[in-house]
């Protein structure tokens, strides 16, 4: 009878889920009780290291609050990096960190008229605010120097105080199926005769995409992101504001001195 297979279909099953079960268990029994991670993208890898070193026992698996609240963590001076903005407001030993994008809290609250005619003045201030770019190259005459030229020519045109200092460099590139793309990293810093090393630098990387689906006439695209950070903007549809890097600096401060006092 047809019901006579079942006991065989069922047998088959479970040998073919025993290898995907068997493997999810040894990823778990290898990673701390957590899934594994894949890094299929440059930036998923550099989230994977930056885990594994702040984490003090070099596995990227291990929980920050764990051996932050245990006191496992070993400073050393190349530390330098910024939690996620949405995990900044709490780390594991207490420390608050000031989120990005957010004023500084005051000990004096300004009276209501003025808190009103400061607002406005912001508002008349972003309003007349032109957001400045420049002619990007075409894609059948981008080289990887150019590119980098043309960064620092947008650069040039960020609204940012002369003390910040800046290099830039090109990381690597990349090859898709439908386009290439060029990796580029501005990183800032604030020296002074004092301290002619900053102790901490805040790093804008950028991306020159060069499509494969387009005329090599086409200009070139262009994306930038702040360090730390997900967001992925264009330079023709946002203003670069000086206060990002001010807060990447002061976070990275933060944590250094509290992590350096325990």
């Amino acid at each position: 009878m047809w019901y006579e297979i079942l006991p065989g279909m069922a047998i088959m099953g479970v040998c073919l889920s025993i290898p995907g079960l068997s493997t999810l268990f040894m990823h778990r029994l290898c990673n701390g009780g957590k899934e594994k991670r894949i890094a299929r993208y440059p930036f998923q890898w550099t989230l994977m290291e930056r885990d594994r070193r702040i984490s003090g026992v070099n596995k990227y698996y291990v929980s920050k609050a764990g051996f932050w609240g245990m006191g496992r963590f070993n400073f050393t001076p190349d530390f330098l990096y910024l939690l996620p903005p949405e995990l900044c407001r709490v780390t594991g030993n207490g420390a608050m960190v000031k989120p990005m994008d957010k004023e500084e809290d005051k000990d004096h609250t300004p009276a209501d008229n003025e808190r009103s005619s400061t607002e406005l003045e912001k508002k008349e201030k972003e309003a007349k605010r032109v957001i400045k770019t420049i002619q990007w190259t075409t894609g059948n005459n981008f080289t990887v120097e150019k590119g980098r030229q043309q960064i620092e020519e947008l650069i040039s045109t960020w609204d940012i105080h002369e003390s910040w200092l800046h290099h830039s460099e090109f990381l690597e590139e990349e090859e898709l199926k439908d386009s290439k793309r060029y990796h580029y990293r501005a990183c800032w810093g604030i020296p002074t005769r004092r301290k002619p090393i900053p102790r901490a630098t805040a790093s804008v990387y950028f991306v020159i995409v060069i499509s494969k689906l387009k005329p090599d006439t086409s200009p070139v695209e262009v994306f930038f992101r702040l360090e730390s950070s997900r967001l992925i903007r264009r330079p023709e549809e946002f203003q670069f504001r000086e206060k990002w890097l001010q807060d990447i600096i002061e976070n990275k401060i933060i944590l250094i001195e509290r992590l350096s006092s325990h």
